[in-house]
C-alpha cells in the first residue's frame, strides 16, 4: 500500500504578500499552541453508531463535522500506525478499507486521527491574504467547537489591511486557571496540578439558615459542595434558577448540582468534665457541652456550652439521646426550602440518630422545573 509523504504548514513562517509584491513578514514566533485542526476518534470491531459503522468485517465508515478532504492515519492497540485504503464519500465521510486477511481483532481498540487536510468541494485556489485566510480559519474552528476559540485578530483584518495581526488562541477549557493559561503537556492536556480544584465550604455551626449556590454563581466562588455541623435546626435555601434557552434544537441550559453533607454530631459522655452543677459531654474531642442532668431527655433537658467562660454557640435542647451510647445530639432534623421560601421535600425519609452523616444530592430538575433532593446515608 503506498504511503504519501505529509507534512504541515508552519504558520510561524507566514509572508504577507499583494499584488506579487511582498508587504511584510509576520513575525508569528510566539503564537501559543496552534496545531491542525484535527480529531481522535477511538473504534472497535463492532461499533455500529452515527460516528464509526462497519460496511462489513473489513471495511468501516467514520462520520465527522470537518467538512473537508481529510488525512486519515489508523493506529492499532499497539500504537502502532497502519496503511489501509482511505476511500472520501463526502466532507464529512470517508470510508477505510482493511485488508480482509488482517481484519481487527475482537475486544481491541483502535485509534483513527483526522486532521484538516483542505476545504471539500473548493477548487485550488491559493489565498494570499492573510485576512481572508484567517477567516477561514475561524469559520472551520467555529463549525467544529461550536464557537468559543478566538483566532480572529481584534483589528481590522479585511484585504485592505496592512497591519500584522495578533492572532489569540485560548481554549475555553483552560479559564479558572489561577496563573493564567496553562502549558499543556505532551498530550496537548492540561495539567492535573494546575486544573483548578472543587473545595469544601464549611458552613458555621451556629447558622441556622443558610443559603446554598451551585457552580454557577460567583455568590461562593463558583463552587457547589458543602458541610455543616448543625447546633439547631437549620433551614436550607436552594437558589433561584432562570435559565432560558433560544435557538434550533439542540440547545443548551448550565447544569444546577449542590452537594451538602450534613454531621448531626454525637456529643459522648466525659466525666472529666464534670463541674459541680453540671455534667460534662464531649464530640470529637474538641467541643465540649454540659447538661444538668447525666441522662438527658430528648427534648426536655438544656444542654449548657462551658458554663464556666462566655458562650460560645447558642444553646438548644437535646434532640436525640441514645443510651447504648450514653450519647446525644443537638439536632435530629433539618428543612430546605426554595428562594421563594417554598418548603423541598427530599424523595426519601432517613433515619437520624446520634452520629448520623447524611449527604443531600440537590439537583434541579430540568423536566419537573423544581430543586430535587436525594437524601444518602453515609453512617
Amino acid at each position: 500500500m503506498h504511503l504519501n509523504s505529509i507534512e504541515f504548514f508552519d504558520g510561524r513562517g507566514l509572508v504577507n504578500t499583494r499584488n506579487n509584491a511582498i508587504v511584510q513578514a509576520l513575525d508569528a514566533s510566539s503564537l501559543y499552541n496552534v496545531k491542525p485542526a484535527s480529531i481522535i476518534i477511538p473504534f472497535t470491531s463492532s461499533d455500529s453508531g452515527q460516528q464509526v459503522a462497519w460496511d462489513n468485517s473489513t471495511s468501516v465508515t467514520f462520520t465527522h463535522s470537518m467538512n473537508c478532504y481529510p488525512i486519515v492515519q489508523i493506529f492499532n492497540a499497539s500504537k502502532e500506525q497502519l496503511y489501509p485504503t482511505v476511500r472520501i464519500n463526502s466532507g464529512t465521510s470517508f470510508t477505510v478499507i482493511f485488508d480482509s486477511a488482517n481484519p481487527i481483532p475482537s475486544g481491541q481498540t483502535w485509534t483513527c486521527t483526522v486532521t484538516y487536510g483542505a476545504e471539500y468541494g473548493v477548487s485550488g485556489n491559493i489565498n494570499t491574504d492573510v485576512g481572508s485566510a484567517l477567516q477561514t480559519i475561524q469559520a472551520l474552528v467555529d463549525s467544529i467547537t461550536g464557537g468559543g476559540y478566538n483566532v480572529i485578530p481584534s483589528g481590522d483584518s479585511s484585504s485592505s489591511s496592512s497591519e500584522q495581526p495578533s492572532v489569540s488562541y485560548v481554549p475555553t477549557s483552560e479559564k479558572g486557571v489561577a496563573s493564567g493559561v496553562a502549558t499543556l503537556d505532551a498530550n496537548a492536556k492540561i495539567p492535573t496540578a494546575q486544573i483548578p480544584q472543587e473545595t469544601v465550604t464549611v458552613l458555621d455551626a451556629t447558622m441556622s439558615t443558610c443559603n446554598l449556590y451551585d457552580s454557577t454563581s460567583s455568590l461562593n466562588n463558583y463552587h457547589h459542595t458543602y458541610f455543616h455541623f448543625p447546633m439547631s435546626v437549620t433551614t436550607y435555601v436552594l437558589p433561584a434558577v432562570n435559565d432560558s434557552s433560544s435557538g434550533e434544537s439542540p440547545f443548551y441550559v448550565p447544569f444546577h448540582e449542590i452537594l451538602l453533607e450534613v454531621y448531626f454530631a454525637s456529643f459522648e459522655r466525659d466525666t472529666t468534665l464534670d463541674t459541680e452543677s453540671a455534667y460534662g459531654w464531649t464530640c470529637d474531642s474538641t467541643l465540649h457541652a454540659y447538661t444538668n442532668t447525666a441522662t438527658p431527655v430528648s427534648g426536655t433537658t438544656v444542654a449548657y456550652m462551658n458554663p464556666q467562660l462566655t458562650l460560645a454557640y447558642p444553646c438548644d435542647t437535646v434532640a436525640l439521646y441514645d443510651s447504648t451510647k450514653n450519647a446525644f445530639s443537638f439536632v435530629a432534623s433539618v428543612s430546605f426550602e426554595d428562594a421563594s421560601g417554598n418548603e423541598l421535600t427530599p424523595l426519601e425519609e432517613v433515619e437520624i440518630g446520634v452520629g448520623t452523616v447524611v449527604d443531600y444530592l440537590c439537583r434541579w430538575s430540568i423536566a419537573l422545573q423544581k430543586w430535587v433532593i436525594i437524601p444518602i446515608p453515609m453512617s
